[in-house]
């Protein structure tokens, strides 16, 4: 049973945590220690829910950390993280059995016999079929809905969004870029799209010609975010979840009023 957090979900903590671990990293000036301490425990949070996108989140921060990995203060840091979590999980019997079947149910390679749960095994392979085929098989796909070429166009309105909005329909493609087309047809889709690049576009160069540190964990918090948002319907929706998209909005229109 996965640790609901303080956001009261097991799959919301899974894609919202990575934010509050980038602040740390990038903008908390405090001893290395005790940076990697805070961001470890995030971690060990994130392990406790058993959810695979938390899992997958840990390795695309960590990633993201490696890549300033030359800095002396950052690769402190990221030894730091490595050791306290080998440890946490070498002790904590909890810790351990979750980290060993996220592991094994998101990559398919079965560590320890009877871990592997062949139902939940493989988050790639069952994204992408519910995203090429179909909606969760006991649900009608809201595509079944559509009645004209309007409908294509301009989409079906809330209802489009299934269990986002729970409008007398549960179904959804796990993919919050295809709930948009759903709801507001080609061109909701287009002006999320066309407003997710704007803002990284933005964000970027307040980071490279300002040395912006918010504006660098912005960029990379929207990046996690957009990846995210393939496996997770309704993200833009869920004020936690899109915090770092919304808040980048706002960011970018107060900049000059910041400076």
């Amino acid at each position: 049973i996965g640790y609901s957090s303080i956001i009261g979900s097991v799959n919301s903590y899974g894609v919202s945590y990575y934010t509050a671990v980038l602040i740390i990293f990038f903008m908390f000036y405090i001893k290395p220690s005790l940076k990697a301490l805070l961001i470890s425990m995030i971690f060990i949070g994130a392990i406790l829910t058993t959810s695979k996108a938390s899992f997958l989140n840990i390795l695309i921060v960590l990633s993201v950390m490696s890549i300033f990995y030359k800095k002396t203060n950052i690769k402190s840091v990221i030894i730091y993280i490595l050791v306290i979590m080998s440890i946490a999980i070498a002790i904590f019997e909890p810790l351990k059995i979750g980290t060993l079947s996220l592991y094994i149910n998101t990559s398919g390679h079965e560590l320890v016999t009877g871990m592997k749960n062949e139902d939940y095994v493989n988050i790639f392979q069952r994204a992408f079929h519910r995203l090429i085929y179909d909606f969760d098989s006991e649900l009608t796909p809201i595509a079944a809905y559509f009645n004209s070429s309007k409908d294509y166009i301009l989409g079906l309105g809330v209802f489009g969004g299934g269990s986002v909005f729970v409008k007398n329909n549960l179904a959804t493609y796990h993919n919050s870029y295809l709930d948009i087309y759903m709801m507001g047809g080609i061109y909701f889709i287009s002006i999320v799209i066309i407003t997710f690049i704007f803002c990284i576009k933005r964000l970027y160069n307040y980071y490279i010609f300002e040395n912006d540190k918010v504006a660098l964990v912005l960029l990379i918090s929207n990046i996690i975010f957009f990846f995210n948002m393939c496996f997770y319907n309704g993200a833009l929706f869920h004020p936690i979840i899109s915090f770092p998209f919304w808040i980048s909005v706002v960011y970018i229109c107060k900049k000059k009023h910041l400076n």
